[in-house]
């Protein structure tokens, strides 16, 4: 009876590991930046960074051809971020989207952390692009004023002096916000909030909807970034288009008619630390 029911664990395992999503590959959580001492010091001109504050980059990892739609919140499922700490929004040049943020203010002291959500820019003239797969040598760090932006901790995969994950581009993907009036005021120029949550409303890309920089290929297409002292909780639920302009809505929790529960849509940067603690056993 034992062996019966080990082996049937293992087959359910088996089954929920194998299970795939259509256009949805995975969620990719960058991590983009640690600030260092240099950047701390930014507080009269940027406002307040907290010591060793992680700057995520958050792509939806599609597949080839599929596009981002929206990202949104219900009451059956509301779509949110959460960390420990506040989120840091930049007192003088920070905003909701980065589509607004001149190109000349991203090398302007620690503007580049700001926080917001995205369509797949990452300022006026740019899109995001994972820094792994940054080959662009057009790099913004030659820009940075006084030695800001420098660290090169290994908590990152690449430093920003190697790669900015930055795309120069003059096609952005324009992001509409729907009823974020309440969430948007913890994305503008003062840092008061480590939660937000959406409960009735999305941010989106109307239209066909964006893709990534490398489209036909590897396709991330980033859709927020938040720089916080803290861990990062995330439960998202997205909709995405399909080559044959379909569309399909994926949910971390209660699906409702027309919505496709999917796990790879809730998750935390908590895991870092489990890591480092297991290895150490």
């Amino acid at each position: 009876m034992k062996t019966l029911l080990s082996a049937l664990i293992i087959l359910i395992t088996s089954v929920i590991g194998a299970q795939t999503f259509e256009g949805l590959d995975g969620v990719y959580i960058e991590r983009y930046y640690q600030s260092n001492e240099m950047d701390n010091g930014a507080g009269k001109i940027s406002g307040e960074l907290k010591n060793n504050s992680k700057t995520y980059r958050i792509y939806l990892d599609l597949s080839p051809g599929y596009r981002f739609q929206a990202a949104y919140g219900t009451t059956a499922h509301p779509l949110s971020f959460h960390s420990e700490s506040l989120f840091f929004n930049h007192a003088g040049i920070g905003n909701t989207y980065p589509n607004v943020i001149p190109e000349r203010s991203l090398s302007k002291n620690i503007t580049l952390l700001d926080s917001w959500f995205t369509a797949g820019a990452a300022g006026e003239s740019f899109m995001g692009v994972p820094k792994k797969l940054d080959h662009d040598d057009n790099l913004l760090y030659k820009k940075f004023e006084d030695n800001y932006l420098t660290n090169d901790t290994k908590w990152m995969e690449f430093s920003l002096q190697e790669r900015d994950g930055m795309h120069g581009s003059n096609d952005l993907p324009i992001v509409n916000l729907f009823q974020l009036d309440s969430t948007s005021k913890h994305l503008m120029m003062v840092t008061n909030s480590n939660h937000l949550q959406i409960d009735n409303g999305a941010w989106a890309c109307l239209g066909k909807g964006s893709i990534g920089v490398d489209s036909l290929g590897t396709n991330y297409i980033l859709i927020a970034q938040l720089t916080t002292a803290g861990d990062l909780d995330y439960s998202l639920n997205i909709m995405i288009g399909t080559p044959q302009g379909r569309s399909i809505k994926y949910v971390w929790d209660n699906p409702q008619k027309g919505e496709i529960l999917c796990p790879l849509l809730r998750g935390t940067t908590k895991k870092e630390k489990k890591k480092k603690k297991n290895k150490k056993k």
